[in-house]
């Protein structure tokens, strides 16, 4: 008979999956699996990732918890398995480092509440299991997984379901498409907030239309950038518009929005718009002079392939692949 309330392992994985230790919907779901192999009931987990890397989590079971925290820079995670009760939390800890991919590991076991050095306080259990009863359900639990876009000034955390719809290493960054609960589904690049089906259309109305207004005769127009689709289509709202050129960088963004963000990338198919997957900065420098009414540059941070767009060469070739009275919006 255990002489311990609860039984402790602290963990060690090291040598583990960076891609893994860096993916918290990833990390999530394995944590919850690992509780579930050993027969745990869960309550609850809340996830965290934190920008530029590194999550925090915790799964609430019946019999305690699990908890973890990972360095992806390291390919590292410690992790508490806590339990009570019959619950075999090795089998836990087996499951998570197939999960992780560990290469080497450290495991400390430790019996916590020793009943010899406790006094035991009587309850009326029978109000309390009452009430306990209408919070418990076997079948199902809460999910609070966290994705956060952090630079040195601000930070934006959204809790999303822990669903990945789409998740691709492009040679330039990584795509994902995730979905949130406020905002719905958001395309994420490099852990970057780029865009949501929600509020979307505020950087788009905002960044065509005062442009085509205040020309008011733009026929050809260039879009640098904007892979999900949403500038073009708005752009292609103007009747007299005769031809939108789109030029990508990264065809995989275009591909994550056309299958998964189709209110925004529903211009995709129009025959007025020409879409060339291929790097903007070269094309600009090899434009034929005053050719376009309109250019708008839709890039991201000035980090990764979007880099570029933020010269003075850039700009000045913008600025003269620009007919005599053109817009540029950047």
């Amino acid at each position: 008979m255990s002489h311990a309330l609860g039984n402790h392992i602290l963990v060690e994985f090291m040598g583990c999956d960076p891609h893994i230790m860096n993916d918290v919907a990833s990390i999530e779901r394995d944590m919850v699996g690992a509780a579930q192999k050993a027969g745990a009931t869960v309550i609850n987990s809340t996830f965290h990732h934190f920008s530029p890397y590194g999550v925090s989590g915790v799964v609430v079971i019946q019999e305690s918890h699990l908890a973890i925290h990972t360095w992806p820079e390291y390919g590292y995670a410690a992790v508490d398995l806590f339990t009570c009760g019959e619950m075999d939390a090795w089998i836990s800890f087996d499951f998570l480092k197939e999960c992780f991919g560990a290469k080497n590991y450290s495991a400390l076991e430790m019996k916590r509440g020793s009943v010899n050095l406790l006094t035991r306080n009587d309850f009326d259990l029978s109000s309390m299991r009452e009430k306990a009863a209408d919070r418990t359900n076997p079948g199902m639990y809460t999910r609070n997984v966290w994705f956060t876009d952090k630079d040195e000034d601000q930070a934006l955390s959204l809790r999303f379901t822990g669903d990945v719809f789409y998740d691709v290493q492009s040679p330039f960054q990584r795509v994902r498409i995730i979905e949130s609960y406020k905002y719905g589904k958001m395309l994420a690049l490099d852990d970057m907030v780029m865009t949501t089906i929600k509020d979307e259309f505020h950087y788009h109305e905002m960044i065509s239309h005062p442009a085509m207004f205040t020309h008011g005769n733009a026929k050809n127009i260039l879009v640098i950038g904007g892979g999900d689709g949403g500038t073009v289509r708005e752009i292609l709202r103007h009747e007299g518009v005769e031809k939108v050129t789109m030029v990508e960088i990264d065809g995989e963004v275009i591909n994550a929005c056309k299958e998964h963000l189709p209110e925004i990338a529903a211009a995709f198919d129009d025959p007025k718009l020409e879409l060339i997957v291929d790097d903007g900065i070269a094309f600009i420098a090899n434009a034929a002079p005053q050719s376009y009414d309109l250019i708008i540059v839709d890039g991201s941070d000035p980090v990764g392939p979007a880099e570029g767009l933020f010269s003075v060469s850039f700009y000045t070739n913008c600025y003269n692949a620009l007919k005599e009275g053109g817009i540029l919006v950047a």
